[in-house]
């Protein structure tokens, strides 16, 4: 698969993302008492369906992948910005999409794991 067709595969799965995030942040608003008939009722609020700060990092992790790697240089906490990308693409692509060199110079796994 191509670099450009993952990245609309991952801006597909960000829509949806960012729908069920948008979806859910309606719920918080509601009284805990009136949730259960809204629920069973299947409506929701009027007002614009906002995704939440958690979309938000979402875009961050798909701009970051777009930009090869673009955190890397970026000032911040770069371990934890590299270990949320790496995480997602070995998820996507399995041990097969980590380099060989990476796997062989990176700190074992503890013997309990």
């Amino acid at each position: 698969m191509e670099i450009a067709d993952r990245y609309q595969r991952a801006l597909i799965s960000l829509h949806g993302l960012a729908i069920g995030d948008a979806f859910g942040s309606l719920f918080t608003w509601y009284d805990e008492a009136e949730l259960p008939e809204q629920i069973r009722e299947r409506s929701t609020p009027d007002e614009p369906w906002e995704y939440s700060d958690d979309t938000l990092m979402a875009f961050s992790i798909v701009e970051t992948l777009r930009d090869h790697w673009y955190t890397l240089c970026a000032l911040g906490d770069i371990d934890t910005n590299c270990a949320i990308v790496g995480g997602i693409v070995a998820g996507y692509t399995g041990m097969v999409g980590i380099p060989a060199e990476w796997l062989q110079e990176c700190e074992p796994f503890p013997e309990w794991l």
